[in-house]
């Protein structure tokens, strides 16, 4: 919970004025519920649900830097809630988010709301060379534009679009030994395009 990307959205949500609570101690069940144990997956997710009750009562947006465990929350979340009590849960699903396609919305929000004639600026132009790989489970939520969105406006010095779509993980297999040399020949083709594009971040 102390990962880089955490570090970074909270400094974007900063930027788009949002102060944020890191939550910790918790497992969405992704891990289980790809493996089949549908019932330990919905049993690790609805203690983490426990945890953030309050916060989805208030109607506090949950942001999530990994598309992957927000998956669980989307499709099982507001099915275990309205088990227990009365509530919403459409509206429990549009409590969840994706940082990045979040950031991106409240930082179109705020342009919008601009004076007439001006633009803000949230990040000062770098010397950057940015590639761009969308992780499968992005595409599984339907934001991966987002990325690209955002992407598109950061002042950097050149953006690419990497065109090959399989990094070679497999999921949670990619955590498995007897897969390694597997996902290596799959991730190969990806690793050769980074190093002909060279750029500074992927």
């Amino acid at each position: 919970f102390n990962t880089s990307e955490t570090k970074a959205a909270i400094v974007l949500l900063k930027k788009v004025g949002y102060e944020s609570d890191i939550v910790t101690g918790y497992c969405c069940g992704e891990p289980a519920f790809v493996r089949g144990y549908k019932v330990e997956g919905l049993k690790q997710l609805k203690a983490s649900l426990n945890r953030l009750r309050e916060d989805i009562k208030s109607e506090k947006p949950v942001i999530f830097t990994s598309p992957s465990c927000l998956i669980p929350f989307l499709e099982h979340a507001g099915e275990l809630l309205s088990q227990e009590e009365e509530v919403d849960s459409k509206k429990i699903q549009n409590g969840f988010h994706e940082a990045v396609s979040f950031i991106l919305e409240q930082m179109e929000r705020i342009r919008a709301f601009s004076s007439a004639g001006t633009q803000r600026n949230f990040f000062k132009p770098v010397d950057l060379k940015i590639a761009v790989h969308i992780p499968c489970h992005l595409k599984v939520i339907n934001k991966d534009r987002a990325l690209i969105s955002f992407v598109e406006t950061l002042p950097v010095a050149e953006t690419i679009k990497l065109k090959t779509k399989c990094c070679g993980f497999g999921g949670s297999r990619g955590f498995e030994r007897k897969w390694a040399a597997h996902s290596d020949r799959i991730g190969q083709e990806l690793l050769d395009e980074i190093r002909l594009s060279k750029p500074h971040v992927i």
